[in-house]
């Protein structure tokens, strides 16, 4: 999560937070991935706070690719995987994005032999408590 719940105080949480930032990110590139308080449809917001105040290379904040010298970042949203967005076509989106985008990278290893992906959700989980490797991990992976 970027400041925890962007939305609260109509944002002002997240100005509050920025602030603070600022000196610091904009001196350097600031790229993000969405979690899950960057998206809180169960209390009526729909991102407008997260997408208002970042703006990712392609104009997508839920997923984008950028290179930095010899890596290629792929971030996405795990979130789309997440309660009723899997529900809306955004998530299948994703996916054919997705795949296009790393046989595109893998075209260009020679140039960026290094891929990582990015997501707020782990790709592989361990944690003891049983419920928080259950909760979609099987899909983000």
């Amino acid at each position: 999560d970027i400041a925890y719940d962007m939305f609260s105080r109509q944002g002002r949480n997240s100005d509050a937070f920025f602030n603070n930032l600022e000196p610091l990110i904009s001196q350097i590139v600031y790229m993000v991935a969405p979690g899950n308080h960057e998206y809180m449809p169960i209390v009526g917001d729909n991102g407008a706070n997260f997408k208002h105040r970042f703006k990712m290379p392609t104009g997508n904040n839920d997923y984008y690719t950028f290179t930095c010298g010899p890596i290629r970042f792929v971030i996405i949203s795990t979130e789309l995987y997440y309660a009723v967005e899997r529900k809306f076509g955004r998530t299948k989106k994703m996916i054919v994005w997705l795949q296009k985008t790393l046989t595109e990278a893998n075209k260009n290893r020679r140039k960026q032999p290094w891929i990582i992906a990015i997501g707020h959700k782990p790709f592989y989980c361990s944690d003891s408590k049983p419920l928080r490797c259950k909760n979609g991990h099987a899909f983000v992976k």
